[in-house]
């Protein structure tokens, strides 16, 4: 059996992520340890640079949640940018200076055993992955050079215009 984690621990990103956070895998909403019901408190500290960082030590993890929540969403798009946070959030996906290709960015989170994926809401776009609790510093890694340093390609920036397009017209049928 694995070794215990007492924790997850310090999280870097852009200065521009509202919130990282930590959380093992196979937490619910309930953050509770064990069989015992107990809450886990989260720890929230805030970084020079404004960044909140939320970390939540579960001592039986073994797998690792992080997501960068990005304070930005469709609310605050006027009718003219409707839909940019979501087309962003797929872009950010297509290449950065260290992993230029889709493939090396997911091949990054699922060579260490992991999964990788975004979402856009209203309030927010986060940017999420899983992983072995040991591969915690590569899901940051990869997350937070997907923030700070994506390539946009004009050739993957035209080919994904249809692709946001189609996922908005599903999303209003």
């Amino acid at each position: 059996m694995p070794a215990r984690r007492e924790g997850i621990l310090a999280l870097l990103a852009p200065r521009d992520a509202t919130y990282a956070v930590a959380l093992p895998a196979h937490s619910s909403g309930a953050l509770a340890s064990g069989g015992d019901n107990s809450v886990i408190d989260a720890e929230i500290t805030t970084l020079d640079s404004g960044l909140r960082v939320v970390t939540t030590p579960i001592p039986t993890a073994q797998a690792a949640s992080i997501a960068f929540f990005v304070g930005i969403g469709s609310r605050g798009e006027q009718p003219e940018t409707n839909g940019l946070s979501h087309y962003i959030e797929h872009m950010l996906f297509k290449g950065t200076t260290r992993r230029p290709s889709a493939p090396d960015i997911s091949e990054a989170i699922e060579g260490a055993g992991g999964q990788l994926n975004a979402y856009t809401s209203r309030e927010v776009t986060c940017y999420w992955n899983n992983l072995p609790f040991e591969e915690l510093a590569t899901g940051i890694d990869v997350v937070a050079d997907m923030l700070q340093h994506s390539v946009l390609d004009p050739e993957e920036i035209d080919r994904e215009r249809t692709v946001v397009q189609q996922e908005l017209r599903r999303s209003h049928d």
